[in-house]
């Protein structure tokens, strides 16, 4: 039989908890899509990508032990239980020109006239970039929005394909980051260009400098100065997961979940650190791999980006991110050792 791996302290309550955003999200669905014209794909469509995904970015293993402390009636035992690593799915990141025609149905039916509401007040008061304003100019200069919701598979038991499984820290649905309301840094980035990355070539490049690059992560904002749009969008994607792995007071981003004991989720992500989270592409394209962002494709016959634009220019990935759990066997845990350096 087949269980989901959750860790000590994830009771009754974070269950309801993802479940309301599940079921509040799914009723708006049909609505949206008859309300909506154009390209939507659903929390179902996206949950199928990731899973036929698990055999190649999953990497499973076993790379340690736990150790609990149980007590009953004939006193105290110390049990043992295996301590596992693995990638999983664990946000949702879009990349798109406007959010009231956001391409995940859900988030659209949701949230996106909200959003749009304020960026549309912020550029009143501001004479900032409106909604919708997705640029792309001779230069190579574009503007995208973005953000990082919570992977709906976490209520999906065909993830369960493994004996232990370990909990996400993110909720189903859960806009954990988003540039509507991340809307001035996202837009001006004012703070992240007094950043060294932002001003001193070689730090922070998607790629390898000065040998080729998609462009540099700093500073942090909507713009890219790219002319494929393929990698433009890469790049974005890139900025979006970093501001969501960090807690940043210049930033606006909810904070994720805490599972307690018995449970080591990911830590930032990093470009072209495959150790920190990979990349497996929903929308142009389907993909079944997953992958870093930079790959070096001067001597290909074709751009990295040239397949991956589609005709409505939006692009979802899966952001795999690394995480190490064990069952628990007592009521205290005690402590825990790791033999196999992963990831």
């Amino acid at each position: 039989m087949h269980t989901f791996f959750t860790p000590a302290r994830h009771g009754q309550t974070s269950v309801l908890r993802r479940r309301r955003f599940v079921v509040a999200a799914l009723a708006a669905t049909i609505a949206v899509l008859l309300a909506k014209p154009g390209l939507a794909i659903t929390s179902d469509e996206i949950a199928a990508i990731a899973v036929r995904g698990i055999g190649k970015c999953s990497d499973w293993r076993v790379i340690g032990a736990c150790y609990w402390l149980r007590c009953g009636f004939d006193g105290c035992k110390i049990r043992a239980s295996p301590k596992v690593g693995h990638f999983r799915p664990d946000l949702v990141v879009s990349v798109y020109g406007q959010h009231e025609a956001h391409p995940w149905a859900e988030l659209r039916a949701v949230y996106g006239d909200a959003w749009t509401a304020s960026i549309e007040t912020w550029a009143r008061l501001t004479g900032g970039t409106p909604p919708g304003s997705l640029l792309e100019g001779r230069s190579g200069l574009r503007f995208h929005e973005a953000d990082a919701t919570g992977h709906p598979l976490v209520e999906f038991g065909d993830f369960a394909a493994f004996d232990y499984v370990c909990a996400p820290q993110t909720l189903p649905l859960k806009p954990y980051w988003t540039s509507a309301i991340d809307v001035v840094e996202w837009r001006q980035g004012t703070i992240d260009r007094l950043r060294p990355a932002a001003f001193v070539p070689g730090l922070r490049e998607v790629g390898n400098w000065p040998l080729h690059t998609w462009g540099a992560v700093y500073p942090r904002t909507g713009w890219t100065r790219q002319s494929d749009a393929g990698k433009a969008a890469a790049l974005v994607a890139q900025r979006a997961g970093d501001i969501v792995t960090r807690s940043e007071k210049h930033r606006v981003r909810l904070p994720f979940e805490s599972r307690g004991t018995g449970h080591w989720p990911p830590k930032h992500l990093y470009e072209r650190d495959s150790s920190s989270g990979l990349w497996q592409m929903v929308l142009p394209n389907a993909e079944s791999e997953c992958s870093s962002f930079g790959v070096n494709d001067l001597a290909d016959r074709s751009s990295w980006g040239g397949g991956r634009v589609g005709e409505s220019r939006e692009w979802i990935w899966n952001l795999w991110r690394p995480y190490k759990c064990c069952r628990k066997a007592g009521q205290r845990f005690v402590g825990s050792t790791q033999v196999v350096a992963w990831p």
